[in-house]
């Protein structure tokens, strides 16, 4: 991890904290305490990430296309009452969240347009995000919400493809997300979620060996994934 990523990961966690006392003048709000939990799963779809680099002395690409996979995140946050109005409430989270996906197709530029036979293997995420969100207030128990965070993102990859490619490596890179979604307040301290979250992991670098392991060139590239989830969230 570079000194850039440490300096992330630290600005989040202090974001975080700051959040997090935000509110210690006391104003709870309706529904429990400012304070809350939560946790939130669904299908990751759209996910590609398209490498670009020096392969065999050349420049190429090695374009990657996922399967629909698995996300799951949980974590804490705060409602943030000197940043809300009496229309849009504004809340502060921490969130730890992984995902996995398969490789569905891989197209090396090396061997022309054509996708490559025999692709398997895939890609997986384990990532923390200091969220920003917005609640708009309808005056009922349904809420529509939009949000973003930036993190720091763990990536590994291990793809394969004939004759016996492999693409593997992990790599710690910074990380956003932009979320919208709408929730349900069932109970004064349950809240159901269902949302759509667009992640980026930027600059994603691996390693391209050939049958016989030799490294035949370092690539890079932006892992772009989106998901659709459903979710708790539980006042304390």
């Amino acid at each position: 991890m570079t000194s850039i990523h440490l300096k992330v990961v630290a600005l989040a966690v202090t974001g975080a904290l700051v959040v997090g006392g935000a509110t210690a003048d006391g104003h709870a709000t309706t529904g429990g305490t400012s304070l809350y939990g939560f946790a939130v799963g669904g299908t990751s779809l759209n996910s590609n990430l398209d490498y670009s680099g020096i392969i065999g002395g050349n420049p190429n690409t090695v374009d990657v296309e996922l399967d629909s996979g698995f996300q799951f995140g949980l974590g804490i946050g705060k409602k943030i009452d000197k940043w809300s109005t009496s229309k849009v409430g504004v809340r502060g989270e921490l969130e730890l969240s992984f995902s996995n996906n398969g490789a569905d197709g891989i197209a090396f530029s090396g061997n022309g347009p054509a996708a490559e036979n025999g692709v398997s293997g895939g890609i997986q995420t384990g990532a923390i995000f200091a969220n920003v969100l917005a609640d708009f207030k309808t005056g009922s128990a349904f809420t529509p919400y939009v949000g973003g965070g930036v993190g720091i993102g763990r990536v590994s990859q291990d793809l394969f493809y004939l004759p016996e490619i492999n693409v593997s490596d992990s790599d710690t890179v910074l990380a956003a997300q932009l979320i919208a979604g709408v929730a349900y307040a069932a109970t004064d301290t349950i809240t159901l979620t269902a949302d759509v979250r667009h992640r980026e992991f930027f600059n994603v670098s691996s390693t391209r060996l050939n049958p016989a392991g030799a490294n035949t060139g370092n690539i890079s590239g932006n892992y772009g994934t989106t998901s659709v989830n459903v979710g708790l969230r539980f006042s304390f």
